[in-house]
């Protein structure tokens, strides 16, 4: 995202799946740089889902970096405030089971 072009207000709907897609592969710093930037965005509101967006994107951080029961926390955090801002089926999405998420299968 250029600068020049760049609102303060929808760049977290870039950088959010943006964030999540880059720690998925490993890109853990660009990862963390999407993460700050959507966290700037999304504390510009109160009480709607970016927060839990912001929060769904660190838990795959957290899992990127291994750290597969913080990871698990932050992703039922996200989606019970996805939950309060009455976004179920984004609450759905993060309430996976723990070992699913850290992909070491179930059971």
């Amino acid at each position: 995202m250029g600068e020049n072009d760049r609102c303060a207000f929808c760049a977290v709907m870039f950088t959010v799946p943006a964030a999540i897609a880059c720690a998925d592969v490993g890109d853990l710093d660009r990862a963390k740089e999407y993460v700050a930037t959507a966290h700037e965005a999304a504390s510009r509101w109160e009480g709607n889902a970016w927060q839990a967006a912001v929060l769904e994107a660190r838990a795959h951080i957290l899992r990127a970096e291994g750290r597969y029961d913080d990871a698990s926390d932050v992703l039922a955090e996200a989606a019970e405030l996805f939950r309060v801002a009455g976004q179920p089926m984004d609450a759905v999405r993060c309430q996976v089971d723990p070992a699913t998420f850290a992909g070491r299968g179930a059971g």
